[in-house]
């Protein structure tokens, strides 16, 4: 008789409990769906921003190595066949940049106007389709660099740029941006 008592029991404490309602289940699926979604759209943001990063760093370095190759050119010899200066040149509605040589007969004792029609591209590179070059902020089109010193030349297009220029990188949704800044001695941050 006991065990029966027991069994009714436990039947009874199982039928009076009430289920889940509707609004609570909605309300459970939607708390698990927004905590589920947020990884989801933190991965994709963070790819853009990975991708912002690395083009950065590859702009950053192609100008750095037109440093580099101006004061190997200079260290190597002065003859009329070796270029006297090299830089990096942007271009913003193709979101592409090149690595150029400036020759020896565009350079003078005194440089003050740049030509960019003797410039000899030696590498070109294209950005991501993730990222572009901004325009707007965009003050360096062309960085150049020229021995002994290096002597920097920054270039917007018109007129050289005494006191540096920037470079800007953006993603294509313009939630993300990078600035490169080269200044008139020819330090380059980013």
């Amino acid at each position: 008789m006991r065990m029966k008592k027991l069994f009714a029991f436990r039947f009874s404490l199982f039928a009076s409990a009430a289920g889940f309602t509707l609004i609570e289940l909605i309300v459970t699926v939607a708390i698990t769906t927004l905590l589920v979604s947020m990884p989801i759209l933190y991965g994709s943001r963070s790819r853009g921003q990975v991708t912002l990063f690395v083009n950065t760093s590859r702009v950053a370095q192609e100008i750095l190595r037109a440093k580099s190759l101006t004061l190997a050119a200079y260290a190597t010899t002065t003859a009329s066949g070796v270029p006297c200066a090299y830089g990096v040149q942007v271009t913003r509605g193709s979101n592409t940049f090149n690595l150029f040589q400036y020759p020896r007969s565009g350079c003078a004792p005194t440089f003050t106007s740049m030509n960019p029609g003797l410039e000899l591209p030696v590498e070109n590179f294209v950005l991501d389709s993730a990222v572009r070059f901004r325009s707007a902020g965009t003050t360096a089109r062309d960085v150049m660099f020229i021995p002994p010193d290096p002597t920097t030349v920054i270039y917007d297009g018109s007129a050289i740029l005494p006191n540096g220029g920037q470079i800007i990188l953006e993603t294509t949704d313009g939630a993300d941006s990078a600035v490169i800044t080269i200044n008139s001695f020819g330090q380059v941050t980013f």
